[in-house]
C-alpha cells in the first residue's frame, strides 16, 4: 500500500480482506473516506461486497457465506487509490523535531480498520473492556485494576478500541515506547506525553424526580411569600450521558498553550487525526521541552543577577568598613596629636622624667604612631 499526496492506494486483495473483515462504514472510516466512495472503489477493481444481512447473521453467530474475490481479467484494474484526510495540511513549525514529524505523517498514515494487536498493551485494554457493562452513567466500568483514566459507551467501546490499537501499533513503527500509568505514557523523541482517550458527556434535560419536586415547590412557596409576583426561575435538571463523540487528549501538565485535544468533529471522525495527533503529541513535548530550557536559562541567569547583587553589595560593604576605619584612624590621629602635645607642653613645666609624662606619650602611641611621625616632621 503506497500513498501519494492526497491519496492511498490499495489492491484488490487488500480492499478484499477488508472489506469482509468488518463493516464498510468502519473501514471508510478508517481511511478518512464515506462509505459510498469506498463501494464505488470496490466497484472499480470489481471487488465483491458483503451483502445486506451478512453482518446481522455474524453478529448472532450463524454461518455467513463469504462471496469469493473473482480473478483479474487481463486488462482489468488491479490497484485504485482513495482520497483521503488523515493527515490534514499542518503549518511547518521552527521545532526540527515537530517538522521532522509532520514530513513523516504525511507519508505514513495511520489507518484504523480493525481490533487486532499483538501490542500486549492493546491486548489489555481489550481485555478489560470484553465483557464490561455499563453504569448508571452510561459508560463502560472496564475490570483494569490501576487502568488508564478510559471513558468509553457500549456505542464508542469498538470503534474507540480500534483507534488505540491503531495508535499503538503506530507508535511501535515510529520507534515510541508506551507506558501506562492514570493515563497513557508515550516516549516520543521530543520528550514524554501522557494522554487518554475518553467519550465526551452530553447534557440532557429531564423531569425532576418526587424528592427534587418537592424541594422546588418549597423553593417556590418560600419566593411568593418574600418575593411575591416576582420573576421565580424555576431549576432545570440534566443528566450526563454519553454523546457519542470520541476525543484523544493530552494530560501532561502544559507550560505553553499547544493544542491539547482532538476530537469528533463534523465530517472529520477521530480516527482520520490520528496523524495529526502523534505530530502534535510531538510538537507538545517539544514545545514542553523548549520552555523548560527557557526556564532554565531565565533561572540562572536569576541566579547571575542576584550574584552579582551580592557581589555589588559585598564590595559596596567593603569599601564602606574601609572608609568608617579611614575616619576612625584620623580621629585617633588627631587624639594622639594633642595628647603628645599636651605631653612636651606639660614637660616643659614638670619635666621629661615625670611618670606622668612617660604615659601620655605612650597613650599617644596607642591612639596613633602617626601622631610621633608628624611631631618629628
Amino acid at each position: 500500500m503506497g500513498y501519494g499526496q492526497n491519496a492511498i492506494s490499495i489492491t484488490r486483495d487488500e480492499l478484499y480482506e477488508q472489506v469482509w473483515a468488518a463493516p464498510m462504514v468502519k473501514v471508510a472510516a478508517g481511511y478518512g473516506v464515506s462509505d459510498v466512495a469506498l463501494g464505488k472503489l470496490c466497484k472499480r477493481l470489481n471487488v465483491p461486497k458483503p451483502y445486506p444481512g451478512y453482518w446481522a447473521k455474524v453478529a448472532s453467530g450463524k454461518r455467513a457465506r463469504q462471496t469469493p474475490l473473482p480473478k483479474a481479467k487481463e486488462g482489468d484494474r488491479t490497484v485504485g487509490s482513495l482520497s483521503v484526510r488523515a493527515t490534514p495540511s499542518i503549518p511547518k513549525s521552527l521545532n526540527p523535531l515537530h517538522n521532522a514529524q509532520i514530513a513523516f505523517e504525511q507519508a505514513n498514515p495511520i489507518l484504523c480498520v480493525g481490533t487486532t494487536s499483538t501490542h500486549p498493551l492493546a491486548r489489555d485494554v481489550f481485555a478489560a473492556f470484553a465483557k464490561a457493562r455499563a453504569g448508571k452513567d452510561g459508560f463502560l466500568a472496564s475490570n483494569w485494576k490501576s487502568a488508564p483514566s478510559i471513558r468509553i459507551s457500549e456505542q464508542t467501546r469498538e470503534r474507540a478500541l480500534a483507534i488505540l490499537n491503531a495508535l499503538f501499533e503506530a507508535f511501535v513503527v515510529r520507534g515510541f515506547d508506551l507506558s501506562r500509568a492514570s493515563a497513557f505514557k508515550v516516549f516520543t523523541p521530543a520528550g514524554a506525553v501522557e494522554f487518554t482517550l475518553q467519550e465526551s458527556v452530553l447534557k440532557v434535560s429531564r423531569e425532576p424526580t418526587a424528592s427534587e419536586a418537592r424541594r422546588e415547590a418549597d423553593r417556590l412557596e418560600w419566593h411568593e411569600r418574600f418575593y411575591g409576583d416576582y420573576a421565580f426561575k424555576p431549576t432545570r435538571y440534566y443528566d450526563q450521558v454519553p454523546s457519542g463523540k470520541l476525543q484523544l487528549r493530552i494530560t501532561t501538565d502544559s507550560l505553553t498553550n499547544d493544542w491539547r485535544t482532538w476530537s469528533d468533529s463534523i465530517g472529520r471522525p477521530l480516527q482520520s487525526q490520528l496523524n495529526s495527533f502523534v505530530v502534535g503529541l510531538v510538537k507538545f513535548a517539544e514545545n514542553q521541552q523548549i520552555e523548560v530550557d527557557k526556564r532554565n536559562e531565565e533561572r540562572l541567569r536569576e541566579i547571575e543577577r542576584q550574584r552579582q547583587a551580592e557581589e555589588r553589595w559585598r564590595l559596596k560593604e567593603q569599601e564602606e568598613a574601609r572608609k568608617r576605619q579611614l575616619w576612625n584612624e584620623i580621629e585617633n590621629w588627631e587624639k594622639g596629636i594633642r595628647v603628645l602635645r599636651y605631653a612636651i607642653a606639660y614637660e616643659r613645666v614638670h619635666g621629661f622624667d615625670e611618670p606622668r609624662s612617660e604615659w601620655m606619650r605612650a597613650y599617644a602611641a596607642e591612639l596613633s604612631p602617626l601622631a610621633f611621625e608628624r611631631n618629628r616632621k
